[in-house]
């Protein structure tokens, strides 16, 4: 039998040090293959090479992440204009929310985030591969504040 096959994801975020955690504890868990960048210009290219499943997506240059989306949302990529976005989005960023949700994106993080939030959200949207149980264990305790 053989294992079922991981989500392909695309992560573009500026920061180097997120992308890398990110992109490490997803390969340790086996829970996502992630292509990575934290320039537009090769985000446009990754996603017109290959078929992604889903989408992180910075939001720290609105127009820029609205003109990717765009893009991908008009069928113009190679990767299927219908796939989930997970927009990283700062708390006071409610224009770019607007324009976000009319690009058709439903899932939001708010920065800052735990790196857990994001496997929680990637979990929720492809349950058949679901996060191991050290992920469910942590993320069902109560968070101390």
């Amino acid at each position: 039998m053989t294992a079922p096959r991981r989500p392909q994801l695309l992560m573009v975020e500026p920061s180097a040090m997120i992308r890398n955690l990110v992109v490490q504890v997803a390969r340790e868990l086996r829970l996502a293959e992630f292509h990575q960048t934290g320039l537009w210009p090769t985000a446009q290219q990754l996603l017109n090479a290959h078929r992604m499943d889903g989408l992180i997506l910075s939001t720290d240059d609105a127009s820029r992440a609205c003109a990717l989306l765009t893009l991908l949302r008009q069928g113009q990529l190679h990767t299927p204009a219908d796939i989930p976005v997970i927009a990283l989005l700062p708390a006071t960023a409610q224009g770019a929310r607007q324009a976000l949700e009319a690009l058709g994106v439903e899932h939001y993080l708010h920065t800052p985030f735990r790196i857990r939030d994001i496997f929680e959200t990637l979990g929720c949207l492809w349950p058949s591969s679901p996060a191991p149980p050290a992920i469910k264990q942590r993320s069902n305790a109560a968070t101390p504040r």
